[in-house]
Order: structure tokens, then sequence, then C-alpha cells
């Protein structure tokens, strides 16, 4: 579903993408769902998101159309590179529109909260962005 479609958007992104790990959209990019490994400063900065919540408008024939919020996270052990980072996601996503190889219609994208900021024990940045998925199947 939406997922693969997500992730493949950051990391073909050509200012997330590199940021990432991503060599030519393809490659072993640092985007992890839910929550990244302990921090390793050789993946540093890196990518994580989490589905949030949502919500679907059924129709009578199907399930209509569907809205999911997605949360991403810019990690970084430096905070400039973390909020970098977070804006070129917000850049990247917000506004997304695509027909997913699965089928699956991604609507638009628009951003519900520009940024919380974070600061772990382990002396790592974290850049929250929320975004609302709008699509059907």
């Amino acid at each position: 579903m939406i997922d693969a479609g997500l992730v493949a958007l950051l990391q073909t992104d050509p200012v997330v993408g590199p940021m990432i790990g991503a060599s030519a959209g393809v490659g072993a990019a640092r985007i992890f769902q839910v929550y990244p490994p302990e921090y390793d400063p050789a993946n540093d900065p890196l990518l994580s998101y989490s589905f949030v919540g949502g919500a679907a408008e059924p129709a009578l024939s199907n399930s209509g159309v569907m809205r999911q919020r997605v949360e991403i996270n810019a990690w970084s052990e430096n905070a400039d590179t973390a909020a970098n980072l977070r804006d070129a996601v917000i850049l990247a996503v917000n506004g997304w529109t695509q027909r997913l190889a699965d089928g699956t219609h991604v609507l638009n994208c628009y951003l519900l909260n520009p940024g919380t900021d974070f600061f772990g024990e382990d002396r790592v940045y974290r850049r929250m962005c929320e975004f609302c998925v709008l699509y059907t199947h």
C-alpha cells in the first residue's frame, strides 16, 4: 500500500535520497518503520516513519477515500542536520500524488504538523513532522 510508495518517494527524492544513503534511488537507504535501530554514527542521518492514525469515508461499493496520518522523524547527532533533513522531507512529501504499482491512488498528502523537536538521552536529535495522506484502493 502506501508504505512502499512513501519509502520510494523518499529514496528517489534528489535531496532526501542522498542524505539518507540512497544511491540514485536504489540501495540501502536509511529509512526505518516505527523506530530506528540503536544509534550508530555510520548511519547518520536517518529517517523513521509510523502510521499514527487514520479513518475512512466508506461508499456503498468500496472503502472510499482513506485518510492515513503518518509521522516522519529525521534523526541525527547534529541538530542542524536533523532539521535540514526534516525540511527536505516536508518539501518532498507535501502535495504527493501518485498511482502506486498495487493500484493504490494517492490523491493528496498535506502537512499537519511542521515540526516537533526532541533530544534523547543518547544525545541524538529527532525532528518530527506529520502528514495526512488521502488515498483510494
